[in-house]
């Protein structure tokens, strides 16, 4: 299913990890990328992973481009902004779950937020249930993560962007959530 479906891996981990580096659907590529800061596995340069793609991807006359960055530090996912915000149209940070507040447009060309933030319960540790994290600090072993299984306090964070000819028309960071069952601020940036 990996190889034969839509799916995404980052473009450094190596080929013969299974899923696409790059996914496009008409003129739009989404690229995914891991950081390598913080993080267990060691793959290969993102910047000089990125810079191939994008090139590649220009050369094929691809118009509208996507980096999700996988990342721990916002320092690295803001450097990504930095070398590739002339190149491409949108760059969204991933993995720590916490929503950031730097959403921006630059030269109406490029839309960058460090971390969209999650889906999940505010209960536990990054949605997911307290238990094992708390014992891997405590401990220091790592364990499998849990869903949270019931939660009265949950949360939706997303990005809305309008693109249109290459153009981003707005950008939206969008955050509902759910405090004791009852739904209690849906929020949005609108640029």
């Amino acid at each position: 299913m990996m190889n034969t479906e839509n799916i995404l891996r980052p473009i450094n981990y190596p080929d013969t990890v299974a899923g696409n580096s790059t996914s496009i659907i008409d003129d739009t590529a989404i690229i995914n990328v891991m950081g390598v800061f913080g993080l267990p596995s060691t793959p290969f340069n993102p910047f000089l992973r990125l810079e191939e793609e994008i090139t590649s991807l220009k050369n094929n006359k691809i118009q509208n481009i996507i980096i999700d960055v996988h990342a721990e530090a916002t320092s690295e996912k803001r450097a990504v902004y930095q070398m590739f915000k002339d190149e491409v149209n949108i760059i969204y940070g991933t993995h720590t779950h916490i929503g950031t507040d730097d959403l921006e447009i630059y030269n109406n060309r490029c839309s960058y937020v460090s971390d969209i933030g999650m889906t999940g319960s505010l209960d536990g540790i990054i949605g997911m249930d307290q238990a094992n994290p708390i014992k891997r600090f405590k401990e220091g072993v790592s364990n499998a993560l849990d869903v949270v299984k019931e939660s009265n306090n949950n949360i939706f964070q997303f990005l809305v962007i309008d693109l249109e000819d290459s153009l981003i028309k707005s950008a939206q960071k969008i955050k509902l959530y759910t405090k004791d069952n009852q739904k209690i601020i849906s929020t949005a940036v609108n640029l």
